[in-house]
C-alpha cells in the first residue's frame, strides 16, 4: 500500500511539472542576470560601509579637536558661542538613535507594558517621552566683617565670620513636544529666626517649579513657582553674577551685616505669566550662534508674597510687565536693555485679624547688560513707592536704588577685575510729622563700593571670586562694617 502511494505521488508531481519545464528554462537567463546584479549591489554596499566608517572616524576626530578647543577657553569667552554652534552642527551629522518601540508594543519582559509606560511617561493613555537635562551649581563662601569700636548697639557685627554655602542648586528640565517642565531645588536655603539674629536653619527648598507651554517662540505660557519680572538683575543667574552678591538695592542689608534694610527685589512666587521673544532675522542662525537683534516681553500675575508661604496674603495680585531689546545669540547676549513696572498690595501680619495693614506698592525699573569685546557692563535703576491706605497718618514713602558695574575679561588667563558702585535709600522720599524721625529717615542712605577679582579656571567649570566692599553710611548713622568675601563655585 505504501509503495502504491509513493508511485501515485511521483506521477502527480511529474504531471504538474511537465507544463512548466519550458517556463523554467526561459527564466534561467533572468535569474543569472539578477544574481549578477545582486553581487554588484553587495560590492557597492561594502564600499558604502567603508566610506561610512571613514566619515565616522573623521567626525570623531572633529569632535575631539572641538573638545580640545573648548577646554582652552573660559566659560564666559565670546568664542564659546561659536564653539557651541559648531558642536551643534556636528551633532546634527551624527546618525539618529534607534527609534522607540511603537506605542502598542510592551517593553521586553513586561507583558502588560506597565514598565514601558512608566519609563516613557504615560499618564492618561498617551505616551510623551521627555528629554531630561540636569544642571546646577554649588557656591561656597567665606565672609569677614571688619567691625570697629564705633558700632554701639550692633555688637553682633563680626561675631559670625566664617564659611557657608550660598547656593547648592540642582535643576531638572524636561521637554516633550511643546511642553517644558522645570524643577529646581536648593540645598542651602537660609531661614533666619529674626531680622538681626544669627540663629536660623539651613534647609532644602524648592526654587523654580513650573510648567511652560511653548506653541510659538513669540507666545508662551508659564504657570507655577517662578520669579516675577520685577528687577532685571534678578534675571541674571547667581552662577553668572560678576560679584559674590547682588547689589544692595536688590538684596537689601541682611542680618549680621549691618542695620537691617529690606531690598527691592521680588522673591519667587506662585502665579502665571505670558512671555515671548522674537528675532529680526534668521531664527536658525540665531540658534546656531550668529548675532541677531530681537525683543522679548513678559506679563505676569502672581500672589504678591513669597512662595515659601502656602497661600496668598490677600485677595490681590502682583501685576508685573517687562519689555527687553537685545543683540546677541540664543546662548549669549552682547547687549540687553530692559524696562519694567509692577504694582502690588502687601498685607502686613495677615493673621492678626482684624488689625491688618495693607501696603500698596508701585515700582519701575530700567537695566542694561553689555558683554562685548571682553568688556562687561551692568547697570540698573529702580524705584518703588509705598502708601498705607489703612493708616492715613502714615506718610507715603519711596525707595530708590541704582548701581553700575564694570569688568574686563583677560581671556588668556581667565581673570576679570570688577568694580561696582551701588546706591540705596529705602526712604528716599518721605515726610514725617516728627522732626527727629524725619532726620533719621533722611540719613539712612547707603553707598557701597565693591572691588573684586574673578578667575574662571581655563578648561574647568570652576570660578573663584574675591570681593572687598566699602560700606558708606550717612555720618549720623555711620558704622564699621566693610566686608571681605571669598567664593568658590562649580557649575555642571
Amino acid at each position: 500500500m505504501l509503495v502504491w502511494k509513493q508511485i501515485c505521488a511521483g506521477a502527480l508531481a511529474l504531471a504538474v511539472s511537465l507544463p512548466s519545464v519550458g517556463w523554467a528554462q526561459e527564466k534561467v537567463g533572468a535569474e543569472v542576470s539578477v544574481e549578477t546584479r545582486l553581487k554588484t549591489l553587495e560590492t557597492q554596499l561594502g564600499e558604502v560601509k567603508t566610506q561610512r566608517k571613514s566619515l565616522s572616524d573623521e567626525l570623531e576626530a572633529l569632535k575631539a579637536e572641538l573638545a580640545s578647543l573648548k577646554s582652552q577657553v573660559t566659560l564666559d569667552s565670546p568664542l564659546k558661542d561659536k564653539i557651541e554652534a559648531l558642536d551643534a552642527r556636528i551633532a546634527a551629522l551624527e546618525p539618529d538613535e534607534e527609534e522607540e518601540p511603537e506605542d502598542d508594543e510592551a517593553m521586553e519582559g513586561d507583558d502588560d507594558g506597565i514598565i514601558g509606560d512608566a519609563v516613557r511617561g504615560e499618564t492618561t493613555g498617551r505616551k510623551f517621552p521627555f528629554e531630561l537635562e540636569f544642571s546646577g551649581f554649588i557656591r561656597v563662601f567665606h565672609t569677614t566683617i571688619l567691625e570697629g569700636d564705633g558700632n554701639q548697639g550692633l555688637e553682633y557685627l563680626g561675631r559670625n565670620d566664617g564659611f557657608g554655602i550660598d547656593t547648592a542648586r540642582l535643576t531638572v528640565e524636561g521637554t516633550a513636544k511643546d511642553v517644558l517642565v522645570r524643577l529646581q531645588f536648593d540645598g542651602a536655603t537660609l531661614l533666619f529666626d529674626e531680622t538681626s539674629a544669627p540663629e536660623g536653619d539651613v534647609r532644602t527648598a524648592a526654587r523654580d517649579a513650573f510648567i511652560e507651554y511653548r506653541p510659538l517662540p513669540e507666545a508662551r505660557l508659564r504657570v507655577g513657582r517662578y520669579r516675577p519680572p520685577v528687577a532685571g538683575e534678578q534675571y541674571i543667574s547667581s552662577a553668572a553674577q560678576l560679584f559674590v552678591e547682588r547689589s544692595v538695592a536688590v538684596r537689601g542689608v541682611q542680618n549680621v551685616e549691618g542695620r537691617n534694610v529690606p531690598g527691592l527685589g521680588a522673591p519667587r512666587q506662585y502665579g502665571a505669566m505670558l512671555l515671548g521673544s522674537t528675532v529680526f532675522g534668521s531664527e536658525e542662525e540665531f540658534k546656531e550662534g550668529f548675532d541677531q537683534f530681537g525683543v522679548a516681553w513678559y506679563a505676569s500675575m502672581t500672589n504678591g508674597n513669597s512662595a515659601d508661604e502656602p497661600l496668598n496674603d490677600n485677595s490681590d495680585y502682583l501685576l508685573a510687565a517687562r519689555a527687553e531689546a537685545f543683540y546677541g545669540t540664543s546662548e549669549r547676549d552682547k547687549v540687553r536693555f530692559g524696562l519694567g513696572a509692577f504694582t502690588n498690595t502687601v498685607t502686613r501680619d495677615p493673621n492678626e485679624l482684624p488689625d491688618v495693614i495693607d501696603e500698596e506698592q508701585t515700582g519701575f525699573s530700567a537695566d542694561l547688560v553689555v558683554d562685548w569685546y571682553n568688556v562687561q557692563l551692568q547697570g540698573q535703576f529702580m524705584t518703588v513707592s509705598r502708601s498705607f491706605p489703612d493708616v492715613p497718618s502714615e506718610p507715603e514713602a519711596s525707595a530708590l536704588g541704582y548701581h553700575l558695574a564694570l569688568g574686563y575679561r583677560i581671556e588668556m588667563i581667565g581673570v576679570t577685575p570688577v568694580y561696582r558702585y551701588a546706591y540705596y535709600d529705602w526712604t528716599d522720599s518721605v515726610e514725617a510729622d516728627d522732626p527727629v524721625t524725619q532726620a533719621q529717615l533722611d540719613a539712612d542712605e547707603l553707598t557701597y563700593h565693591t572691588i573684586g577679582l574673578n578667575w574662571h579656571v581655563p578648561g574647568e567649570p570652576l570660578l573663584f571670586q574675591v570681593n572687598y566692599t566699602i560700606t558708606v553710611e550717612d555720618d549720623q548713622q555711620a558704622i564699621d562694617n566693610d566686608r571681605l568675601q571669598f567664593l568658590g563655585q562649580v557649575a555642571f
